[in-house]
């Protein structure tokens, strides 16, 4: 078991130093953070299921850590009480709204690697905001055609979506967190 922690620390250390800093903003306090994370790793680990997961559920107890370490910071600051909703929602908020963006500067890199038609679908209906109806209109094609096409490129991008990535997201479908698998820089 030990020797499986320290795999897993030796694999993962960097990666998730760096995960931890970009929500920080201090070195000191992301390595103290990582420590802090392979404690309850160490302390939890019985409660892993599914070993296949084992990098996702690290990455799911550092969110904690870090949210953690920012509700502890605003309990001593006063600025919001510890049950008000409403400040550790702002917070969940930020998180994902950072993490929503810097998902979306992948799609665009892999809707380029779609078939023609379903690129051009895609890009019109996803990125530039034409209702499928004029894109209808622009194509020369039938409002069927489009929506079937748009729909069609969607699946596809999902699927390489999946391929590279291994993303989490919440009950809304937004993406809360990902990460890229191991083989995903023959994608971009």
């Amino acid at each position: 078991m030990k020797q499986r922690f320290y795999q897993l620390w030796k694999d993962l250390h960097s990666q998730l130093e760096g995960f931890v800093y970009q929500k920080v903003r201090d070195t000191d306090l992301a390595k103290d953070l990582i420590q802090e994370v392979f404690i309850k790793v160490q302390a939890h680990s019985h409660t892993l299921k599914d070993d296949t997961k084992v990098t996702s559920w690290i990455f799911q107890i550092t969110r904690n850590v870090i949210a953690d370490h920012y509700r502890q910071i605003k309990k001593e600051q006063k600025v919001a009480l510890p049950s008000d909703p409403v400040g550790e929602d702002i917070l969940l908020e930020n998180h994902t709204d950072a993490v929503t963006e810097e998902f979306a500067q992948c799609i665009l890199p892999l809707i380029w690697m779609l078939p023609t038609k379903y690129r051009e679908a895609l890009l019109l209906s996803e990125i530039e905001g034409i209702s499928q109806k004029e894109m209808a209109d622009k194509l020369g094609i039938s409002y069927s055609a489009v929506k079937s096409r748009v729909q069609r490129g969607r699946k596809l991008l999902k699927e390489m979506l999946m391929k590279c990535c291994e993303i989490e997201t919440d009950c809304y479908g937004n993406v809360i967190d990902y990460q890229r698998k191991p083989f995903a820089e023959k994608f971009f």
